[in-house]
């Protein structure tokens, strides 16, 4: 936000003659305000000014240059103080100098507190808030100040993300987390505090694309969580008053994901048989997405065919349990294990292998559609891991259990993913077995070395 615009005034430097042989003070005159300069007799001078509130101050200066510099710009920052002040009646002028005083207080230079005033009067102009108000933000933001330790976002940002690897959050959700708040924190140098609604919200309608577009409503909800991620940690460090509510007013997009599909047992059953007669390279991950409800990019992720995703060694027959790492993890809840079922072993244990990826496909989407499609079953978005939520949930009435198997919060779960089952159809999701268990294991291997 630009400071308050002032009329474009020249300095002048003016000796004033006190007497023959007498030192000689320089005037430095800005506006209405002029300040003197007394030469202190040792090469040095003495600068004397009344700040806003009245009080005499002293500054002192080794050369006349370096007295010049800092009269000429204290004599600009009292010009300023007087702009910003004018025109207020009694009472607004004796709220006015209240304010500015508290923020003089918290460590701030003289100037620094001005250059809030500033931006809290800019921001009041442009939403055509009236003197009273603007007043009361001042008040409010020097209270806000005086509680809490003054931080710039930069840093903010950095300590946040320190923290967040500090706690094994999802390395992509970290990453994602990075490239939002680090562009926010470019854009907004200063305190947090000091960011206002409007300022977001013109931030927000100002990021484009890659493409150049403007942000669509989920990329438009995905900043505000990640904003909203870093007020709250400002709040719980004391880097910004609980009160602080400029984000309230930013509203999240509604988007309409439509009813949470899920595949029946039958559809489940045809998909399964299917991939293992023509498509046993594929059977693997399309069984533990829905058998374990591993995510699609945990075994694939198209965007970024480099990013680290499920191997075979992270799956532990001896414990039963998958180890889904911080690094392949998308979600922020970090690393963690999922249990391999009875049913989801046996479809498994023909194609384990020492080491590698369990998805060798680059594809993975059009490669579980094509099973879908020779199946006939119609392809559900998110309907493999839909449905093992689903359906375990539907076994265990544990959704904290289910919620921590799947990566998610509880409310995340139960909004995007559940669907209410009984605990009978549940039971027949996870008692679908291969019907050659005894004869899969060669079929599996032959037909893998013939997709080589």
């Amino acid at each position: 936000m630009s400071h308050t615009e002032t009329p474009r005034i020249t300095f002048r430097v003016t000796p004033i003659t006190k007497g023959q042989g007498k030192p000689k003070p320089v005037s430095i005159k800005h506006g209405s305000i002029t300040l003197k300069l007394y030469p202190t007799g040792r090469g040095g001078y003495i600068v004397p000014w009344y700040d806003h509130f009245g009080v005499r101050r002293l500054a002192m200066r080794a050369t006349r240059a370096k007295a010049e510099e800092f009269a000429r710009g204290k004599a600009e920052e009292l010009t300023r103080a007087d702009t910003l002040g004018a025109q207020l009646t009694n009472d607004e002028a004796a709220r006015y100098r209240i304010g500015l005083e508290r923020l003089t207080k918290l460590n701030l230079s003289y100037g620094e507190a001005l250059d809030i005033a500033e931006r809290v009067a800019a921001a009041a102009g442009l939403s055509g808030v009236s003197r009273h108000e603007l007043l009361s933000q001042m008040e409010t933001l020097a209270a806000s100040r005086a509680k809490n330790v003054v931080i710039s976002c930069p840093k903010i940002v950095a300590e946040l993300l320190q923290v967040k690897e500090a706690e094994e959050a999802g390395v992509r959700w970290v990453e994602d987390l990075k490239s939002r708040l680090d562009r926010f924190a470019k854009d907004f140098p200063g305190p947090l505090g000091d960011v206002t609604a409007d300022q977001i919200r013109a931030w927000l309608q100002g990021l484009r694309s890659k493409q150049g577009k403007p942000l669509g409503k989920r990329s438009w909800n995905n900043y505000r969580t990640a904003l909203l991620a870093l007020v709250t940690f400002s709040i719980e460090r004391k880097y910004l008053a609980k009160s602080w509510d400029q984000l309230e007013t930013i509203k999240p997009y509604k988007i309409d994901k439509g009813e949470e599909e899920i595949y029946t047992p039958k559809e489940m059953r045809a998909m399964l048989f299917t991939a293992e007669k023509f498509y046993p390279q594929h059977l693997p991950v399309l069984a533990a997405m829905g058998f374990a409800g591993c995510r699609h990019c945990e075994f694939r992720d198209e965007s970024d065919l480099n990013a680290p995703v499920l191997e075979w060694r992270n799956f532990h027959f001896e414990k039963n349990l998958i180890h889904v790492s911080e690094r392949v993890a998308k979600s922020n809840t970090g690393r963690r294990y999922v249990p391999i079922h009875e049913n989801l072993r046996a479809w498994l244990e023909p194609y384990v292998k020492p080491s590698g990826p369990v998805c060798t496909v680059a594809n993975l989407t059009n490669a579980l559609a094509r099973i879908a499609t020779k199946a006939k079953v119609r392809w559900k978005q998110n309907g493999l891991r839909n449905s093992y939520i689903s359906y375990r949930a539907a076994i265990t009435h544990d959704l904290a259990k289910v919620s921590r198997e799947a990566g998610n919060s509880v409310q995340e779960v139960s909004k995007s993913y559940l669907k209410e089952l009984t605990e009978t159809e549940g039971q027949e999701w996870f008692a679908i077995m291969p019907t050659k268990a005894d004869v899969l294991p060669l079929f599996a291997h032959a037909k893998l070395l013939g997709n080589c």
